[in-house]
């Protein structure tokens, strides 16, 4: 049995779990007043339901490549994940910096109000940080897009593997 992952089948499936995500975003964007009770609610509905949909994709490649250790469950798990991130930290930096670019206006401007109201003094040029808030988007959303992945993963892979051993590097015949 072939036990190798299918990529692209991974960034398919990667486009459907980020769809979720993408929706967050919009949601957070079009609603910037939303009380804090309901922005916990729907933060905890999103994580839910990517939880569902990960679970639902890693359990039908378990079946498919079956028998399947946990390394080899997780590993296409974090593949998903690789490539959720990438997507969603790219649709993020285009909402913020080129859809709704007042946001990421609005960003730089609250960092330093904040910066000034803790007396903290700072080396940060306020034009500098504009210039590179488009970076600092892309990168903090595909890392904590990945971070989660990369736990999500790892606790989800030990229900949806098929082969029942110890050894998470064992790759299942």
């Amino acid at each position: 049995m072939n036990n190798k992952i299918k990529w692209s089948e991974a960034a398919t499936q990667a486009f459907i779990l980020s769809i979720v995500t993408i929706a967050y975003e919009l949601i957070s964007i079009m609603f910037p007043t939303m009380p804090g009770v309901l922005s916990i609610i729907l933060s905890l509905l999103k994580l839910v339901v990517i939880i569902i949909i990960l679970r639902k994709i890693m359990v039908k490649d378990a079946i498919k490549r079956a028998p399947l250790s946990y390394g080899g469950s997780f590993r296409y798990g974090m593949a998903v994940c690789f490539f959720s991130s990438i997507i969603c930290a790219s649709v993020a930096t285009l909402l913020y910096t080129v859809v709704f670019p007042e946001i990421s206006e609005q960003l730089v401007e609250n960092t330093f109000m904040i910066l000034e109201e803790a007396n903290v003094g700072t080396m940060l040029d306020y034009d500098e940080l504009s210039a590179e808030i488009f970076k600092i988007i892309l990168f903090s959303k595909f890392f904590s897009c990945m971070i989660s992945g990369l736990i999500i993963s790892a606790i989800l892979a030990s229900g949806t593997k098929t082969l029942n051993s110890d050894n998470p590097f064992e790759q299942g015949e």
